[in-house]
């Protein structure tokens, strides 16, 4: 069972003293050509909100990993649809398309796999605005329509509202503790009415951010549909955390009075040469201790397509050779994954 501890109010003095960062369109902004990875793990309560919160995430269990990707949305199917974004989000193909400046971050359309869904907002969402630090807070209104093979066939209409709720100390997998992590809340309310009958949509989801990582760490997702006059409620989550995230807490960050060590970092210099490739790619990292060392490709979905290698090295450089066509690669973007002793590391694969 999850644990969730409110630090006495006693206690919160000299947390007042820590340093308290903001979400900037520079620190936590969208920018080209960034990915984020994350695990998928099971749905928790997301605990308390409030200053000097303790969130225990320690027990998470990894799934799938999956890597969110940011690009120019011209270079994009999606800009046909949406000419007037200059961002789009993927996430397993699909498109979420922004509109992002200095000041927020909107959301103003979504485009599925296939291209055959999209979602086109005459009110967009605000996903953000910056600057953005604990107890901010915003709302407003949203609009769009879904349409499919380019028919209208549902409109809906809502409220969000956005809220720095909580901050505190994170805790995740693999000894992971992170302070001073800041929390955002979003709610989104709207209906969606197709064919005469009209469903309403509650979706809730809180986002963990640190001020040395500009994506969310950790992310709940928790959504209920309502229809049928209220005689049917249907419910479903999402939950991921990033893996690879590492402690990088400084005094401001801590109550001690000595700095926290970062980290030693037992992999390093992650490289894959040529990418992108056609067939062969050579990978490379350095290991500075000798390690039970894994090194995977997989695919954006989190499919495992080969395991390169899995036993011990020894400290020093490693190097193994994959080929993209006897493991029938087709073209597209892998992740390649290197673990040893409980680190991880990746890098993306292009395959032309």
């Amino acid at each position: 069972m999850k644990r969730f501890t409110l630090i006495a109010l006693l206690a919160l003095a000299p947390i007042a003293l820590m340093a308290q960062f903001k979400l900037t369109p520079a620190s936590h902004g969208f920018t080209q050509d960034e990915a984020n990875p994350m695990v998928l793990t099971k749905y928790m309560n997301p605990g308390a909100a409030g200053r000097g919160i303790t969130w225990d995430f320690r027990d998470l269990e990894p799934g799938n990993r999956f890597e969110g990707n940011i690009g120019q949305a011209i270079k994009t199917q999606s800009y046909n649809a949406f000419p007037q974004a200059n961002m789009v989000l993927e996430e397993f193909g699909n498109m979420f398309v922004f509109q992002a400046n200095d000041k927020t971050l909107e959301q103003i359309g979504f485009m599925s796999k296939d291209g055959r869904v999209k979602i086109a907002y005459s009110k967009p969402f605000v996903k953000m605005r910056y600057p953005f630090g604990y107890k901010n807070t915003y709302s407003g209104e949203l609009e769009g329509e879904y349409l499919y093979n380019n028919r209208v066939i549902a409109q809906h209409s809502g409220t969000y509202t956005v809220t720095a709720d909580a901050r505190g100390t994170l805790l995740l997998p693999a000894n992971r503790e992170l302070r001073n992590v800041l929390r955002v809340k979003e709610v989104k309310t709207y209906d969606q009415t197709s064919n005469g009958n009209t469903s309403t949509i509650e979706t809730t989801t809180y986002r963990w951010y640190v001020a040395h990582h500009r994506f969310p760490v950790l992310v709940l997702i928790n959504s209920t549909v309502t229809s049928n006059g209220g005689k049917h409620t249907s419910n479903s989550t999402m939950a991921a955390y990033n893996s690879d995230i590492i402690n990088l807490n400084t005094p401001e960050d801590s109550n001690d009075a000595a700095p926290e060590s970062p980290s030693t970092d037992i992999i390093s210099n992650l490289t894959l040469f040529p990418n992108p490739a056609k067939d062969h790619v050579s990978i490379r990292f350095m290991l500075a201790e000798n390690a039970n060392t894994q090194v995977c490709i997989y695919a954006l979905d989190g499919k495992l397509i080969k395991q390169v290698h899995n036993g011990n090295l020894q400290a020093g450089e490693a190097k193994f050779e994959f080929s993209a066509k006897t493991n029938k690669l087709s073209a597209g973007m892998y992740i390649v994954r290197v673990m040893a002793n409980g680190q991880e590391i990746s890098q993306k694969l292009v395959k032309e």
